[in-house]
């Protein structure tokens, strides 16, 4: 097989998961009302008392799935750093978006002929060598393409992957190649990214 071949399958694969990424419901909410300040019309940037609620907090960290379920995540990083979209939508909670851990009964045909082989061990396994392979030596860069494919499987299909990668993950961690590294840096990346939507329990386990 031709090296430009199975790059350009992984862009392709990353493309069809886009293609069957299921509907997220969105719910309208006042930065306001969960900030408990008063509204204001200035426009200033940094820290203020109507986005504090947006920022980390160590010391306010959801530890429990009732915590975790009540915060409000805004995953656009402009939003609130000087003034508000004049409607602020956000994920709904976990309970009112697409099922999670579905079995192949739940799945359509495309899903399943994904979720087919990267349920074998011995397919992810070969996928995993391939991918930790030095591209270019010295000049190895983290590739979004490899990202958005990880990305979109733990996103559609949830932790369903997990039992077979980690053994994977396990082995890339101890090799200190750079090439490995990258690769597990992809994997990762993906794995984090493509988690926002788990509940509270499954991202519990693969941490």
């Amino acid at each position: 097989e031709a090296l430009v071949v199975r790059k350009v399958a992984i862009a392709a694969v990353a493309g069809i998961l886009k293609q069957l990424k299921r509907p997220h419901k969105k719910v309208s909410i006042c930065p306001y009302k969960v900030g408990g300040c008063q509204k204001t019309f200035d426009f200033k940037a940094g820290d203020r008392p109507d986005n504090q609620w947006l920022q980390y907090d160590s010391k306010n960290i959801p530890t429990t799935k009732e915590s975790w379920e009540s915060c409000c995540f805004v995953e656009k990083t402009h939003w609130g750093y000087y003034t508000w979209p004049q409607d602020l939508l956000v994920y709904a909670s976990a309970a009112q978006q697409p099922k999670l851990g579905r079995t192949r009964e739940d799945m359509s045909e495309a899903e399943l002929i994904i979720y087919d082989h990267f349920s074998d061990p011995e397919f992810v396994e070969r996928l995993i060598k391939f991918l930790s392979l030095e591209d270019r030596k010295g000049k190895d860069k983290f590739n979004p393409r490899r990202f958005c494919l990880f990305k979109g499987l733990f996103r559609n299909f949830d932790d369903a992957f997990l039992p077979v990668l980690k053994p994977c993950l396990e082995r890339l961690i101890s090799d200190c190649h750079e090439s490995t590294q990258r690769c597990l840096a992809e994997i990762t990346a993906g794995l984090i990214r493509g988690s926002k939507h788990w509940t509270f329990e499954k991202i519990g386990r693969a941490h």
